[in-house]
């Protein structure tokens, strides 16, 4: 309980006044010298006295002065959350107190305000300093730098937007060219590729020209050519144009005319050519790639349970005359298409190639029945698996790239998470929300939340290859 107030007849001190930028604040001389090596507690505070108005004035902040006063008042220094941390140290370093003895229900508080801003003023000299010691790019750096980040330039923008578009240009030029176009008078029907050969052709041409053009542009601007050939993108991008420079020297005998028809196959790989324009996709690809041991048990399983279920059938058939199970193998599509619910024959009818007796019957029981249990428990596996992996890509990208606070995409508030620091070095990057903090946090996935990302652009950015990134431990 509080203590009682003294005799006023034995009270031995003085009120005195302390006008902080207007505002008047009244306590006892007494309450301030308990501290006497503060600015208040000592002698010389008698510098701020007015002979006029027989009070203190201090031209300072009078809402960090309440807190200021409760500390001399109850012996503990409090921080307020709404107070700027370098206008609050300010304060405090005037009036000679430290900032060490803030009490522990605000200490954690202030410690987090004081490291990010630390850490915002770390990042803003570091621009700074990379912007005045940064050398100049060589004509090759510039140019794949334009190729990585196409947002650094127009021209590199409209480069990039011009290939997109010749990219899905040849993979629709692709399957409208199978199209049946009509007879022509004395033949049969021909596809659209045959009846108007010399248009497709033309866009054929356009196209592989493009796309020569941007890989011999890449291959010249690569940091290591020989890293940059060896590469899954480069490889494609081969594989893309090769037909058509095939299919020019190649000559018309009809010994060939079957490999170079097998040849164009290969043209559908330019589908792969628009990862390079959709950071979801690299995501995805990312995610796929991690998750290969995950994707792999899961297809030994469902192997594994093929070959078991069509051993059954066989051997329950192999008495009957009348069986379709002629061997193992022969038994595998009856398994296969039972377990993936496919259940229908190339004539569109239920496959009734079940077996022809009571063992058969029995048996053809087990592919269908372990559906229920086999189906169900892949999807959930393989569905948390991939979404914990896109999870951390996503959220290690962004603290990779040393981003303190990550806004939301309109599902949440925006959260501020302690991360590594670092330099803002990316203008564009995917920025986790806050749900997806929170599942993060949480260490596990909740279904029914749809974290979201969205595109963050720093107002100042450094353009420079996006970092390695690796998974937690546990996680790989």
């Amino acid at each position: 309980m509080p203590l009682a107030p003294a005799d006023k007849n034995k009270r031995q001190d003085e009120l005195i006044v302390l006008n902080v930028s207007g505002r008047r604040f009244q306590t006892w001389r007494t309450t301030l010298e308990r501290y006497p090596d503060t600015l208040l507690g000592s002698t010389e505070k008698e510098f701020f006295f007015n002979e006029d108005t027989k009070e203190y004035f201090f031209d300072r902040d009078p809402e960090v002065f309440r807190c200021v006063l409760n500390f001399y008042r109850t012996g503990k220094l409090h921080y307020p959350r709404y107070e700027c941390i370098s206008a609050y140290d300010d304060e405090l370093a005037f009036y000679g107190i430290l900032p060490e003895i803030i009490g522990d229900c605000c200490y954690e508080e202030y410690k987090d305000r004081k490291r990010e801003n630390a850490e915002r003023l770390m990042d803003d000299n570091d621009s700074e300093n990379n912007q005045e010691s940064m050398p100049s790019l060589s004509f090759r750096q510039t140019m794949w730098r334009a190729f990585e980040n196409p947002h650094t330039s127009t021209l590199a923008l409209v480069f990039y937007y011009v290939t997109g578009f010749f990219i899905a240009v040849s993979v629709i030029t692709n399957v409208v060219e199978t199209v049946p176009c009509g007879t022509v008078p004395g033949s049969k029907e021909l596809p659209c590729g045959e009846r108007y050969s010399v248009a497709f052709f033309c866009l054929d041409t356009a196209c592989v020209m493009i796309f020569t053009v941007e890989y011999l542009l890449r291959l010249f601007a690569a940091p290591s050519r020989y890293r940059f050939i060896r590469s899954v993108m480069s490889i494609i991008d081969v594989v893309a144009i090769m037909p058509y420079y095939i299919g020019l020297v190649m000559t018309n005998n009809e010994d060939v005319s079957g490999a170079f028809v097998t040849l164009r196959v290969f043209r559908v790989f330019r589908i792969f050519k628009f990862s390079r324009h959709s950071q979801g996709l690299r995501i995805l690809g990312y995610t796929l790639k991690s998750c290969a041991s995950e994707l792999g048990f899961l297809l030994f399983s469902l192997t594994m349970a093929i070959i078991i279920f069509a051993t059954v059938m066989f051997y329950a058939e192999k008495g009957s005359s009348a069986s379709k199970f002629t061997s193992i193998p022969a038994s595998f599509w009856y398994t296969i298409v039972t377990m993936t619910t496919l259940g229908e024959d190339e004539d569109g009818r239920a496959d009734r190639r079940q077996g022809a007796g009571p063992e058969g019957k029995l048996g053809g029981n087990g592919p269908g029945l372990s559906v229920f249990y086999f189906v169900p428990a892949a999807e959930h596996l393989l569905g948390t698996v991939l979404a914990q992996k896109m999870l951390w890509f996503v959220c290690h990208s962004c603290w990779s790239l040393g981003f303190t606070h990550l806004p939301s995409s309109g599902q949440g508030e925006n959260t501020d998470i302690p991360t590594p620091t670092g330099p803002r070095k990316q203008e564009s990057i995917w920025a986790c929300n806050s749900d997806l903090l929170k599942t993060m946090e949480l260490n596990s996935l909740n279904r029914k939340t749809s974290p979201g990302c969205q595109k963050v652009v720093s107002s100042r950015a450094t353009q420079v290859p996006s970092p390695q990134l690796t998974a937690p431990p546990g996680h790989s």
